[in-house]
């Protein structure tokens, strides 16, 4: 980069010269290297005489551009005597980016002008057959213009104002001769502008009915306030202009279901804004058990040559802004009341496989589009601001995803959503979602999903930040930032994480707990499709950032698409060689790490938690019943999968050495407030520790790098295909006692393909023996160990690569297996699949529990290979067993060895640990109360309607016990704040949440305010719920506040906010709030 002081007198010359004896460091020479070249620097260059002339922004029937499509364009016009080469200027729409679409080659002759097109297609007009394209289109709604020059740092050249105004279709808007700016009737790209501007906006259309639903025939009446207007409507989804639809003269007669569309004109006013309305006649009982969204636009928009349906050619492959379209959208509750309209962008959702497959004329899935909306302006209002998701505190979206449920389409429909439910449950982070019946153009298209999107809006609104992030989708696309630390992350997860400072650096790059939670919830579902495919993971672009996973598009979870309650997920979808499974692979062999999970899964499965039985069958069930009136959707998940998953699931889970429930301390009483005065601990083995405050009695533990291989990829094997049942199981046992030599022997894996793809890993073929011949192998692997091999030794691993089950046993003792009946016999088949891709990968199984099984000297590994079918094309089998040192976690300076009751005088947090042979258990705590004695949170204030905006809410807790209260244990329904762990309110204390819509103004208006922290999302300024739940989502406190009748008219606007009058009041009690004493709250 080359800079220099402004210079004010003459042109200054840059120049370059071949022998400058600078070095280039760059990995590719910088091309300015190769040759010499000058420049000449002119600060009195006048960039003036290219202007801005005339643009348009809602081109309906207007000229099209080289694609045919009618797009908005930007007109310049030359009104120098000489020609203007604009290579290098710009065109933009944002004020903050004045290099946003560059020039290339484009040259004005003298009062010449010339069009760009503001299409978003991003094309510069050196390409041939084309004419320039902006990366950016111009919102309807009005914005910023700005033509730039082409030095840095660029200088405005022309521009239409700061913000030019609303627009209308057909009708441009730029400069007359005299300079004036203002309306023009009829567009004249390419030649001058009129000198008759249009001044006023026709205010729109008013219907005697309103939208919605109806039974019975009636008349509409389409009316204007401003007299000698014509009305102009169309009923086939189009816009109305002065060339299209029908003048309106009578009231129109309406017995069917249909789409009216209105607009008022008049000869010197701009027209009116287009007013769309549904009318929806005679809909079943099912159609409208559940909200109902109408999307319309003109057909054009879907179908044809520029419709975003169209697979013909294949628009539905086509994304960005330039296949964005507007729409009209209406959202209709159940009583056939209006919830809102407004106009927003409409695009086309889904991956690249389904958008190859949409089909408008075929089958289920795919003729079932998904869809997404965007509110950002450019067609009417800058977002959408009513309570469109239920379950979500936020009021405000930039974009909803209308999911069709692509490989969950009709029963049961709900999978995803139960999922991404969950994962709010279990304190993620998490999109939300409702559901709605379909309209587009007045046809029925099935009950859709809609949802937040995974963008930076949605990051911003839940986490708070800049919105500035790293977001990478599947197979590492970027959907926002870059891939640095994306990389960097993989990198870090790459190292021996058994090495306690190799994983101190992975914990700073991703959060370990949330990444935990994504996992066992993947597990819990049995998701398929999946980790290769169907995940989002998101970092805030700041120093010390985390990644964060968030789930997505689990549509092949649960029996969905053929899941099995006894699916595996950590020995099939988390033994690939892909980016998520690898990151548990790799974080799997620290032993903290291990610990944490343990942790979260006692806590999400146990003692109420997210994936307890009765929660997910409450999520089910409250899912099931909003379906109810649609379809009597299939109960197979409450009957099968939620009595049998969870116990499936915990024995995986204990099988891999992650979790054993029988080691975690157990409560004599439940958290809360005591019947008894002292409280017991209890576990079936080892020591338990136990702090009070608040500490883990673990600090982290320390695992060697070093280990010791008993068996190695060198380790002799003897390998043999039973024929009959004759060897029983003594081949098995310690030193067998059976001759091995008719076995086959060699090193490596054990196995045999037909498409050669194990090849690499066999040592020993058994192809000849094994092949459609059985599906049983014998293997045995003698071994040594050394009288010092066992030495403060108490961590022990098989590692096995396997097609597609085992079981192994150490000295004549079972120590572990995969897809292994319970009886195994000389004949037996695995009982489940182990794909391809999993099976060359060394599998890890703990089992050092079986270490004492170990002898100095001879010892004898046996396995059980077992292959799923007879006719399987291929079978692999290889195995590693390594020794090494766990230092287990030492005990925490404030932690106490359990040795009897501990009394309970005041509010008591306890967490307790078992320590049993050298490994810790998982972790138990709750919070507990003398007898009698119940946390009371009551709301005391709330400014819902500040002076100013938004910015400017906020909302006081105060706690009103006579102890003190964890609030991470509590959640908002109304606003969304997440409280850290451990939070604690004393008795009496107060907290003050704050808006995070800029919290330097909040703290600017009240600078000695103490802020606990900062909530996303807005309070309604007409009334609404704003409702503290606990952590099993149940009512606590709370209060649906309004703007009138009783309250306060005041607090609405007023400069007041509403104060709770006394601590024995009711929060729900109108009569218990009053205004506040003093302005401002």
């Amino acid at each position: 980069i080359f800079s220099f002081s402004e210079t004010s007198e003459a042109a200054p010359q840059l120049e370059w010269r071949l022998d400058h004896g600078i070095e280039d460091v760059a990995s590719e020479p910088n091309p300015l290297q190769t040759d010499a070249w000058e420049y000449t620097i002119n600060p009195q260059t006048n960039y003036g005489g290219v202007i801005i002339s005339e643009i348009l922004a809602a081109n309906q029937s207007g000229i099209v551009d080289d694609d045919r499509a009618r797009v908005d364009w930007i007109e310049l016009h030359n009104t120098n005597d000489f020609d203007v080469d604009l290579s290098g200027w710009a065109l933009s729409d944002d004020i903050n980016d004045t290099g946003k679409w560059m020039f290339d080659g484009f040259i004005l002759a003298p009062n010449e002008y010339k069009l760009v097109y503001a299409s978003a297609k991003g094309r510069l007009n050196h390409r041939s057959g084309h004419s320039p394209h902006t990366n950016f289109k111009l919102s309807s709604a009005g914005e910023f213009i700005g033509l730039y020059s082409p030095e840095l740092p660029r200088r405005l050249v022309s521009d239409l104002g700061n913000r030019f105004p609303e627009q209308r279709n057909d009708h441009s808007y730029g400069r007359r001769s005299d300079g004036l700016i203002g309306y023009f009737s009829s567009p004249t790209p390419g030649s001058a502008n009129s000198n008759e501007t249009l001044s006023e906006i026709l205010p729109p259309a008013s219907f005697s009915a309103r939208r919605g639903f109806y039974d019975k025939p009636f008349n509409l009446v389409i009316s204007s306030a401003i007299e000698g207007t014509s009305i102009r409507y169309t009923l086939d989804k189009s816009e109305p202009t002065l060339n299209n639809g029908f003048e309106y003269d009578q009231p129109i007669s309406l017995s069917r279901s249909a789409i009216v569309r209105a607009a008022v004109f008049k000869e010197g006013y701009l027209p009116s804004e287009t007013v769309t309305h549904s009318y929806l006649f005679r809909l079943s009982a099912a159609r409208r058990s559940l909200p109902v969204l109408s999307l319309v636009t003109d057909n054009n928009h879907l179908w044809g040559a520029q419709g975003i349906m169209e697979t013909s050619p294949r628009n539905t492959s086509k994304r960005g802004r330039s296949w964005e379209r507007p729409v009209s959208v209406e959202y209709f509750l159940p009583d056939g009341s209006t919830g809102f309209q407004i106009d927003c962008g409409l695009r086309i959702q889904g991956g690249d496989y389904v958008r190859g497959r949409y089909n408008p004329n075929g089958g289920l899935p795919f003729s079932k589009y998904s869809y997404r909306l965007y509110f950002r302006g450019d067609y009417g209002e800058s977002a959408l601001r009513y309570p469109f998701i239920p379950r979500s505190p936020e009021d405000e979206y930039k974009q909803i995803v209308l999911r069709a449920g692509m490989n969950d389409h009709s029963d049961p429909f709900i999978v995803d959503e139960l999922v991404r439910r969950l994962s709010a449950d279990m304190g993620q982070v998490s999109s939300q979602g409702t559901l709605v019946n379909l309209f587009v153009n007045g046809v029925y298209k099935g009950y859709y999903n809609p949802t937040e999107r995974i963008d930076e809006d949605f990051l911003d609104t839940w986490q708070g930040g800049n919105g500035d992030y790293d977001i990478i989708a599947q197979f590492g696309e970027v959907r926002a930032g870059d891939l640095v630390m994306w990389n960097q992350l993989k990198q870090t997860l790459r190292r021996d994480l058994s090495v306690a400072a190799n994983y101190e650096q992975a914990r700073q790059l991703l959060n370990i707990d949330n990444f935990i939670d994504y996992l066992i919830l993947n597990i819990y579902a049995g998701t398929r499709d999946w980790p290769h495919n169907n995940w989002r993971a998101a970092r805030e672009r700041v120093d010390g950032a985390q990644w964060r996973f968030y789930a997505w598009d689990a549509e092949w979870s649960f029996f969905n698409q053929g899941g099995s309650v006894r699916h595996n997920t950590l020995m099939s979808e988390l033994a690939v060689n892909q980016d998520i499974a690898r990151f548990y692979q790799s974080l799997s062999k620290n032993t903290e790490f291990r610990t944490r999970f343990a942790d979260r899964v006692y806590q999400h499965f146990y003692n109420n938690g997210a994936l307890t039985d009765a929660n997910i069958m409450s999520r089910f069930q409250e899912l099931r019943g909003d379906m109810s009136s649609i379809r009597n959707i299939n109960n197979s998940i409450a009957r099968s999968w939620i009595p049998q998953r969870r116990q499936n699931v915990l024995s995986h889970l204990a099988a891999e050495g992650l979790f054993l429930e029988s080691n975690v301390p157990r409560f004599s009483e439940p958290a809360g407030s005591m019947r008894a005065n002292a409280l017991r601990l209890d576990s079936e083995q080892g020591d338990i520790y136990y702090t009070l405050d608040g500490k883990d009695p673990l600090l982290p533990s320390i695992t060697a790098s070093t280990r010791t291989e008993l068996i190695s990829n060198r380790t002799i094997k003897f390998a043999h295909v039973p024929t009959d049942g004759s060897l029983g199981t003594k081949w098995r046992a310690d030193d067998p006692d059976i001759d091995t030599a008719d076995w086959v022997r060699g090193r490596g894996g054990v196995g045999y393909d037909e498409n050669q793809t194990y090849d690499a890993h066999i040592g020993i073929d058994v192809n000849a023996s094994m092949n459609d011949k059985n599906t049983t192998v014998y293997i045995v692997i003698p071994f040594n160990v050394r009288s010092n091999d066992l030495d403060g030794r108490n961590l022990m691993n098989l590692r096995v690569k396997y097609d597609d089950g085992f079981a192994a046993y150490l000295n004549g003792k079972p120590i572990a297996a995969a897809n292994a009946p319970s009886r195994l016999q000389w004949n037996t088949s695995a009982n489940g699949d182990h794909p391809d891709a999993s099976a060359v990968i060394f599998q890890s199984f703990n089992v050092s529990d079986h270490m004492q099984l170990l002898k100095e000297g001879g010892n004898t590994l046996a396995i059980h290979g077992l292959n799923a079918q007879l006719s399987s094309s291929d079978f692999l089998f290889d195995v590693l067993l390594e020794i090494g040192v766990e230092q287990p976690g030492r005990v925490a300076d404030s932690a106490v060895l359990y040795e009897g009751p501990i009394p309970i005088k005041s509010v008591t947090q306890i967490k307790a640990r078992a320590l049993i042979n050298g490994r810790w258990s998982a972790m138990s705590s709750g919070d507990f109360y003398p007898g009698g004695l119940t946390p009371e949170l009551k709301l005391t204030e709330i400014m819902y309607h500040p002076p100013g905006g938004d910015a400017f809410e906020f909302v006081e807790l105060t706690n009103f016990s006579p102890v003190s209260v964890n609030l991470s244990r509590y959640s908002f329904r109304g606003i969304s704040y997440l409280f850290a762990p451990e939070s604690y309110l004393e008795s009496g204390g107060v907290i003050l949440l704050a808006s995070d819509k800029n919290p330097a103004a909040f703290q600017s208006r009240y600078p000695s305010v103490s802020i606990w922290g900062y909530f996303a999302g807005s309070l309604s300024n007409g009334g609404e719920s704003l409702i503290l739940e606990d952590e099993q989502g149940k009512y606590v406190t709370g209060v649906r506040y309004g703007d009138e009748g009783a309250w306060p008219i005041s607090a609405d606007g007023g400069g007041d906010s509403l104060e709770f009058k006394i601590a024995g009041g009711s929060n729900p009690n109108p009569a218990d709030w009053w205004r506040s004493l003093s302005a401002g709250g």
